[in-house]
């Protein structure tokens, strides 16, 4: 056996170089033979929320071999580096980096590593407090909100922290008509209201809140003007109001026994021709009433001017979408008759936006403010022709 291996050896160990050789010389033909290194940015992913980056390496010069075709596609997409934080403490860390490369060149390294310094944030805890936007609709309100949880940790330097004057969780009550519950992310803001998330950051970053919504009990009842006794004629000879009856909300128990609602005493000596007086409503405690005050005018015919705060009220909104106007609200002005402006109650008053077409974002809006059909006579104005409307998608 061992004179078969060895008998004319040379000319084996000949035939295993140049067979090698040509395997060699092939594999060459067939690899890619160009370089490019790429300046990559990294991603820290992860960082503790009780810590923050003190020291890093924001670049990573990253070599790829390949055909040119594939060396030009490199972007932000077909390369990333990332760095992952879970669970690291305060101190100076050697991590590894983790490349993903889908340019169709290969990495010439591997295997990555950066040095990361990682520093302890101070924190305060303070409560949470609620905040609501939108209306519920009528004849609903609201009941005790319960939250958890109630007290949270905020994390900065001590400037930061220093800012924070409240942290809150702004809930929706739009067309609400039964309890709910919802999660809330919440933001530290400044004694102007001005948020402050870029800067800190708040352990939890979310509350669970449940929303009690409950039916009112609404009576309609008449307004009795109450005057102060000798003064004029009395009655309404001399004196007419409007509106002449309100909208009581409140316990079925509180609203049984009212009949009528009193205005404040007035005094109709002062009852001049053209003047105009507000007379404040005398509303039980404990209910609340759709007008605070009457408007009293002591002679019919005679031109008048009253103010009504609106709500602006969004129309074709995107599916599910919701929305915040800044202001929500607009002073609406009428000028006309007594006799006729004092007939107009703000349900005859419209104030809308038409959100068609509009996506999530931040838009200025026109404002179509009109009076129902059959107002006659009276001249509409109004403080501004276009407000602030936001839009984002609801959150799941």
């Amino acid at each position: 056996m061992r004179k078969k291996i060895l008998n004319n050896w040379r000319y084996k160990v000949s035939a295993i170089v140049i067979s090698t050789l040509l395997w060699l010389f092939i594999y060459s033909e067939h690899q890619p033979r160009f370089r490019a290194d790429y300046p990559v940015n990294i991603q820290y992913l992860n960082l503790p929320i009780s810590l923050r980056l003190v020291d890093r390496e924001d670049v990573l010069r990253i070599r790829l071999q390949g055909e040119p075709a594939a060396l030009n596609n490199v972007n932000n997409e077909t390369l990333k580096a990332t760095v992952d934080l879970a669970g690291l403490g305060e101190g100076i860390h050697r991590v590894q980096v983790k490349v993903f490369n889908s340019t169709g060149a290969r990495l010439v390294r591997r295997n990555h590593n950066v040095q990361v310094e990682l520093e302890k944030l101070n924190s305060i805890e303070m409560p949470v407090k609620l905040g609501f936007f939108g209306s519920l609709p009528v004849g609903m309100r609201l009941g005790h909100v319960t939250f958890t949880p109630e007290k949270v940790v905020i994390y900065g330097q001590t400037d930061e922290l220093a800012l924070v004057h409240l942290v809150v969780a702004n809930i929706d009550l739009t067309e609400k008509q039964k309890t709910f519950r919802v999660n809330v992310r919440l933001s530290a803001v400044d004694d102007q209201g001005v948020p402050l998330d870029d800067t800190v950051k708040i352990d939890p970053e979310r509350i669970t809140a449940v929303v009690p919504v409950k039916k009112e009990f609404v009576k309609v009842v008449p307004i009795t003007p109450r005057f102060k006794k000798g003064s004029g004629k009395g009655g309404f000879s001399e004196a007419d109001f409007y509106p002449t009856v309100v909208n009581l909300v409140g316990n079925e128990d509180a609203l049984r026994d009212i009949k009528t609602i009193e205005t404040e005493e007035f005094d109709l000596s002062r009852c001049e021709e053209g003047g105009v007086f507000p007379l404040r409503l005398d509303t039980p405690r404990n209910v609340f009433a759709n007008v605070d005050r009457v408007t009293l005018s002591c002679r019919s015919g005679q031109e008048i001017t009253l103010s009504f705060l609106v709500n602006i009220k969004v129309l074709n909104l995107c599916e599910n979408c919701t929305y915040q106007l800044i202001p929500k609200k607009m002073k609406v002005t009428i000028t006309g008759p007594d006799n006729k402006v004092n007939q107009i109650n703000i349900s005859q008053i419209s104030a809308v936006v038409d959100a068609l077409g509009l996506k999530e974002g931040t838009h200025d809006v026109r404002l179509h403010v009109e009076l129902s059909p059959g107002v006659e006579n009276a001249q509409l104005d109004f403080n501004r022709d276009k407000v602030k409307l936001v839009i984002s998608k609801k959150e799941e």
